[in-house]
């Protein structure tokens, strides 16, 4: 998501600015293919999709769809990543349900958790939704699903 930014307003005169593009354009690739295409979202361990107990993670779903969707935007990705980010977007919009108040509730995001030593005490945090009806409310779970359909829907 930065990085996307920074190109958006970095002049393309800049003496960086085809190495940050570089980047950016192979970033991308390597999100594009991490992306379950089973169901349209990535999960919370990226390269393990099919791993017994990982789950599809909104936060991280809504920031990989605000990067290329953005990039698509200023027409710095081709039109092959329009199934992604078509697919990743009626996925993603599947994880937002009305709270018992009636307003927006997203699901299944990771926690914070910090840095694990493994992947059974990744896997081992198991996801949440905000707002909950837990003691313990993780608003960080809304930022980007809201990003996403910055780019997304307007």
């Amino acid at each position: 998501m930065a990085l996307i930014d920074m190109i958006a307003y970095l002049p393309k005169s800049h003496k960086n600015y085809d190495k940050m593009l570089y980047l950016y354009q192979h970033l991308a690739e390597g999100i594009k293919k991490t992306q379950n295409m089973k169901d349209g979202m990535w999960y919370q361990l990226v390269e393990y999709p099919d791993l017994a107990n990982n789950y599809p993670e909104t936060s991280g779903t809504g920031m990989m769809l605000y990067a290329l969707k953005k990039g698509r935007n200023l027409g710095l990705l081709s039109e092959n990543f329009n199934t992604n980010i078509d697919k990743g977007w009626a996925a993603l919009k599947t994880f937002v349900k009305p709270f018992t108040d009636g307003l927006p509730m997203v699901t299944s995001f990771c926690p914070g958790m910090g840095i694990q030593d493994n992947i059974t005490n990744y896997l081992s945090v198991r996801p949440v939704s905000c707002p909950s009806s837990d003691e313990k409310q993780q608003p960080h779970g809304y930022f980007s699903v809201l990003m996403a359909a910055s780019v997304l829907e307007f």
